[in-house]
């Protein structure tokens, strides 16, 4: 299990799976998958390290049954946000930073899709870099 929630309750997330990733998952997660392998899973792996977001890869939607999803595509743009409101974890979790994904690589992956309907995960529903999320709809040709 992992995510904002695992991360700032470990030890609760524990009573609800076998293993919790502490922080972002994507450098943890071939660690896992070894230790998953080997038959010696560890508790919890903890990594505080900041993914490169431009080196996430195009979702492989293919995989999963998408019927089964109200929102079947997302697009992470984003992590992170410069705020630190009382009522919000993001800032306890990624710290008061922000870093979002290049323009380019945001439009391969809406190009990888090939639907109508996608759905943008800027983490706090609002874009605070306003210089990077303009586009020339010109240059936007699916």
């Amino acid at each position: 299990m992992g995510g904002v929630h695992p991360s700032s309750l470990p030890e609760e997330a524990l009573l609800h799976s076998d293993a919790v990733a502490v922080g972002e998952g994507e450098f943890q997660w071939p660690r896992i998958l070894k230790d998953a392998g080997q038959g010696g899973l560890k508790r919890i792996y903890e990594d505080s390290s900041a993914f490169p977001l431009d080196q996430l890869p195009v979702s492989r939607w293919d995989l999963l049954p998408v019927h089964r999803y109200f929102v079947p595509r997302t697009v992470q743009v984003s992590r992170g946000c410069l705020m630190a409101c009382s009522f919000c974890s993001v800032s306890s979790f990624f710290g008061r930073s922000y870093r979002h994904r290049s323009t380019s690589r945001v439009i391969e992956e809406i190009r990888a899709h090939r639907k109508k309907l996608l759905i943008f995960l800027e983490r706090e529903g609002r874009i605070i870099d306003r210089d990077w999320a303009k586009y020339d709809r010109q240059n936007l040709v699916f």
